[in-house]
């Protein structure tokens, strides 16, 4: 007992403080689920633990007749587990699905459950296609919940595909575009099809970006052209000079 008075004034405080993240956090916990079972023919452990299409078929069906009512009593802990498995799986259960076809079947809970609302409402209008279909149910539900299951995982791994996909392009186009800017600058060319004065105001303005640009580009040092080769040699002794005797 105290334990559990300790457990409720835990659950009043973080209701409290956030009652929608206290939902998502509280788990479920198996004794309220086996308490809330003696109730369990007007659907009250389905409400506890999140199965809301079940809890109205119990409150409308009486617990689908006092079979499915007696049924959860055993697999309890297999539902309490579903319910405390986060996100909850897309996939259809063969026990949930024979709970909801034995007795009742006749009124289409079965194909509700297994997402077939058309052949649901075809079996409530024809009472289970006058007992055959929900006979036949009886044997082929398991081939037709593994072929459901199948199914969504098909559509899952398309999902995935698809999202990957996504994403690679993403990568593609933010990787071009950072090579994109790698590209060296040109100046445009104005057009053609304006007019003379708005053609030249358009040139003047480029060039003065060009200019902008020149300037703030950094200086480049250009060596001087190297001359031609230098002129030959030549004597600058005067012919008319007298000549110098030698010592003998």
């Amino acid at each position: 007992m105290p334990l559990l008075v300790a457990d409720a004034r835990q659950r009043v405080h973080e209701s409290e403080e956030s009652p929608v993240a206290a939902m998502k956090k509280r788990p479920k916990r198996l004794d309220d689920a086996y308490v809330m079972w003696v109730f369990g023919f007007l659907g009250v452990h389905h409400f506890y633990l999140g199965n809301i299409g079940f809890g109205f078929a119990y409150l409308f069906t009486i617990g689908m007749g006092g079979v499915g009512w007696l049924v959860d009593f055993f697999r309890m802990p297999v539902l309490v587990r579903r319910a405390n498995t986060h996100p909850p799986s897309p996939f259809k259960h063969l026990d949930s699905a024979y709970v909801l076809t034995f007795p009742l079947g006749f009124l289409g809970l079965q194909h509700f459950y297994l997402g077939k609302p058309g052949l649901g409402l075809t079996y409530l209008l024809t009472f289970g296609l006058v007992g055959i279909g929900f006979l036949a149910d009886i044997i082929r539900m398991p081939f037709v919940v593994r072929e459901i299951n199948e199914s969504i995982a098909a559509d899952q791994l398309i999902t995935v595909t698809v999202d990957e996909n996504t994403e690679n392009q993403s990568v593609n186009s933010n990787i071009n575009s950072l090579q994109a800017t790698n590209i060296p600058y040109q100046s445009p060319q104005p057009p053609t099809d304006l007019p003379n004065e708005q053609a030249k105001s358009l040139l003047i303005t480029e060039t003065s970006a060009d200019t902008i640009n020149a300037a703030a580009a950094p200086p480049q040092h250009h060596l001087p052209e190297p001359y031609g080769p230098p002129p030959a040699y030549q004597s600058i002794v005067d012919d008319n000079t007298p000549e110098i005797p030698r010592r003998k």
